[in-house]
């Protein structure tokens, strides 16, 4: 759980969305990409009166959160200790915090985007172009793409970069981009850090364009 803003007055929520899925989380931006890929249909503000973990030497802590009122409203709400309504007060999903999100631009053998978030674990880059327009835009498995990546207007990469499946089709220690677990394009190396031996980040200034080789 992200959650810079624990213990201050940034809302504790649980958002109902569709599919009949709850989400509980700080309403700190969290739920930005939930709403877009899902919906949210109803949140609710953790009434920390009934919903807080107490009588374990708790009361005092306010940095705490995911054990004390979210992972406690979690387990509450789906044991059936409380119903949805039981969470707290409704409050408007126009309220919901959301960022901003930057929208990828794709057309015939080309695709541009950012570098939305890394992958910490591998340091692979993953960037904001769903894999279902990047096919659509004439990209195929094998091909050898033309990649470019600016950070604040400068070039910080260029060069081809196969596109395939999985890491094993790129010989070790060479970049290869692919199809992550979230259906979105994907930089990473065989075996290695994209993100480091490359020293790339991730952010909206981030912008990787994708060419036809």
């Amino acid at each position: 759980m992200v959650d810079p803003g624990v213990g201050t007055a940034r809302r504790a929520c649980v958002a109902k969305v569709n599919g009949g899925y709850y989400v509980v989380t700080p309403d700190n931006g969290a739920l930005t990409h939930i709403d877009r890929e899902m919906g949210i249909l109803e949140v609710r503000e953790i009434d920390e009166s009934v919903n807080r973990l107490r009588g374990k030497d708790t009361e005092g802590v306010a940095i705490f959160h995911g054990r004390d009122l979210f992972g406690y409203t979690a387990a509450r709400l789906a044991s059936g200790i409380i119903d949805y309504e039981g969470v707290g007060p409704a409050y408007p999903v126009s309220e919901v915090v959301r960022h901003k999100m930057h929208e990828p631009t794709v057309g015939a053998g080309k695709a541009e985007g950012i570098f939305e978030i890394d992958d910490p674990n591998f340091g692979n880059l993953w960037t904001n172009i769903p894999t279902r327009l990047f096919f659509e835009s004439g990209f195929a498995y094998g091909d050898a793409v033309h990649v470019t990546v600016q950070h604040a207007g400068k070039t910080v990469f260029d060069q081809n970069v196969l596109f395939h499946q999985s890491f094993g089709f790129a010989k070790q220690g060479e970049p290869i981009i692919y199809n992550n677990e979230l259906m979105k394009i994907a930089l990473a190396v065989s075996c290695g850090s994209f993100k480091e031996r490359y020293s790339l980040s991730f952010g909206a200034d981030w912008r990787v364009c994708f060419a036809k080789a």
